[in-house]
């Protein structure tokens, strides 16, 4: 049960955090074996080169690249920081998750769509061989994935259909209507493991230097972000 404990924050924060335009997932590994389709559902959602250029201007973040012989615990470094106030749309969203260069970043393939209800959708494929460089940039440890990789066939797909929102960096709204990995639905684990999801995701929010949430959530089919957002994001690339 530990282990789709991890996979629901894995889902969650994919949704929370991803969808908030930082370029960062707090994931922590931990996936049951998967069974079903390796293909992410199609959310009919595309985006345009336009839409990417857009999405990245609008935040107002600086792409820098770093040395390759930078260590996996500091392959994403943040600076500065800068107040933002925007609304993005689903296809911008989606260009900012779909165009990241960093070699640790965990996702691809991804969709995002939002619901005019407030629900946000998200596909894609989780990258099993990134999540051991993930988690060490992000505060963990090697060891942290060293036994729950073997539990990842391949690169799973998943899917999430929920609501979230964040008021003053904390994570205040938390209610998953469905969660996948494959075509195994794990929807029941997410009221299990509710305040330990909403925990998780509060901390590896505050975790970014130059990032402050006053409001992030999804409203009338747009991401409606307030607060204040990195200058510069560095990474080591692919």
């Amino acid at each position: 049960m530990k282990i789709l404990k991890y996979l629901l924050i894995v889902l969650v924060c994919i949704v929370v955090v991803g969808a908030l335009v930082l370029g960062y997932l707090g994931l922590l590994p931990g996936v049951a074996s998967v069974f079903g389709s390796n293909k992410p559902r199609d959310l009919g959602v595309s985006y345009s080169d336009q839409d990417a250029t857009a999405a990245f201007a609008i935040s107002g973040v600086a792409q820098a690249t770093l040395p390759s012989s930078t260590p996996a615990r500091t392959s994403i470094q943040y600076t500065g920081t800068h107040a933002l106030t925007a609304s993005f749309s689903q296809e911008q969203i989606t260009a900012l998750v779909n165009e990241q260069q960093w070699k640790y970043y965990p996702v691809q393939d991804a969709q995002i769509k939002f619901n005019t209800d407030g629900t946000v959708e998200f596909s894609g494929l989780l990258l099993k061989d990134r999540l051991s460089g993930y988690t060490q940039a992000m505060g963990g440890s090697a060891v942290d994935v060293s036994g729950a990789t073997k539990y990842i066939a391949g690169n799973p797909p998943v899917y999430v259909k929920g609501k979230a929102e964040v008021v003053n960096d904390v994570f205040t709204v938390f209610d998953i209507q469905k969660a996948e990995v494959g075509r195994l639905d794990v929807t029941k684990y997410a009221t299990k493991y509710r305040s330990d999801v909403m925990s998780y995701v509060t901390d590896r929010i505050q975790f970014v230097p130059g990032l402050e949430v006053t409001s992030a959530k999804i409203e009338g089919g747009k991401f409606l972000f307030d607060g204040s957002l990195y200058d510069t994001k560095a990474t080591v690339d692919e």
